[in-house]
């Protein structure tokens, strides 16, 4: 199992099952299955708050996965990844 820790050390937790989707239709799935066994669901971050709101406890899901650009239209919109670190986005930009 793996533990998960928020930025400040004061919340922890050991999530039954940790996933890291690499597309929105698995993220789909990973919850929808979830659902079917009773079991809560976690998108976790970079666990920046302050309270144990993030703290998963059944299913944990990673965006790693899920970062970049997905698009940049003509009046400046830019979509990107649920992931995608303010850091990678400067790059990137």
């Amino acid at each position: 199992m793996q533990r998960w820790e928020s930025w400040s050390g004061l919340e922890t937790a050991q999530p039954a099952q940790v996933l890291t989707p690499a597309s929105p239709a698995e993220v789909v799935d990973a919850v929808v299955a979830a659902r079917a066994h009773g079991l809560t669901v976690k998108m976790v971050g970079s666990g920046h708050s302050f309270t144990g709101i993030g703290s998963p406890e059944d299913l944990q899901l990673v965006c790693d996965g899920l970062v970049g650009i997905r698009s940049v239209s003509d009046d400046g919109l830019v979509r990107v990844g649920s992931g995608t670190t303010l850091h990678r986005l400067n790059a990137e930009l």
